[in-house]
C-alpha cells in the first residue's frame, strides 16, 4: 500500500477532536497525542509509541458513529498508554536472548501470539473506558468491530483463513461484551 496524508482540514479537525477528547480521558496529561490520518481504503488503525496514532481513511467512512470512531481511538491510546509496543519489544528481546538454550521458533511464536491477544483484549478493556469517560457511548468499538466481521464474512475474506481466526475473534468480541455488561452494572 502507499499510504498519504488526508488533507481536508474539516475531516481532520472533527477526528482529532475526538481523538483529543479520548486521549484526554485517559489521565496521559504529560504525553501529547498526534492523530493521523493516512489516506488508504484498508479499514485499520495503529499507534506507535510517544502518543502517535494512525487511522487510514477507509476506516474512518466504515465507521458509522463517532461513538466507533472513539471506541477505535480508545483502543489506541491504550495501547500507548500500556505501552505494549515496549512490552512486546523487550519481550522480543528476551525471547532471542535464549536462543541457545534451544527455545524452538513454534514456542516462541505461541507465546507472542499469547502476548498479543492479552494487549488486544486489554486495549479494548481500557479503550472503551476511555471513550465513555470522554463522553461516547463505549458500545461504539463493538459496534465497529461486529459490523466490519459481517462484511469481512460477507465479503469472504476469511475464505483462506483458519477457523480459528475466526474463534479469536469471537472471542475479542464476546470479551468486549462482557466488560461492556460489568461496565453497565457498575454504572447503575
Amino acid at each position: 500500500h502507499q499510504f498519504y496524508l488526508e488533507d481536508d482540514p474539516d475531516f481532520k479537525q472533527a477526528v482529532n477532536n475526538i481523538a483529543q477528547r479520548v486521549a484526554a480521558a485517559s489521565g496521559q496529561n504529560a504525553l501529547p497525542f498526534t492523530c493521523t490520518i493516512l489516506q488508504s481504503l484498508s479499514i485499520n488503525a495503529f499507534s506507535a509509541p510517544g502518543g502517535y496514532i494512525y487511522l487510514t481513511y477507509g476506516l474512518l467512512k466504515f465507521a458509522q458513529t463517532e461513538d466507533e470512531v472513539a471506541g477505535i481511538i480508545g483502543h489506541e491510546v491504550a495501547h500507548i498508554c500500556l505501552r505494549h509496543a515496549s512490552k512486546l519489544y523487550h519481550e522480543v528481546m528476551e525471547i532471542n536472548s535464549h536462543q541457545e538454550e534451544g527455545l524452538h521458533s513454534t514456542a516462541k511464536l505461541l507465546f507472542l501470539h499469547s502476548h498479543l491477544e492479552e494487549f488486544e483484549q486489554d486495549a479494548d478493556t481500557k479503550g472503551i473506558l476511555y471513550a465513555q469517560k470522554a463522553g461516547f457511548n463505549p458500545k461504539g468499538l463493538l459496534d465497529f468491530l461486529e459490523r466490519h466481521l459481517n462484511f469481512m464474512m460477507h465479503r469472504r475474506l476469511f475464505g483462506m483463513l483458519d477457523s480459528g481466526f475466526t474463534l479469536k475473534i469471537t472471542a475479542r468480541l464476546n470479551h468486549l461484551r462482557e466488560c461492556l455488561s460489568n461496565l453497565e452494572k457498575s454504572n447503575n
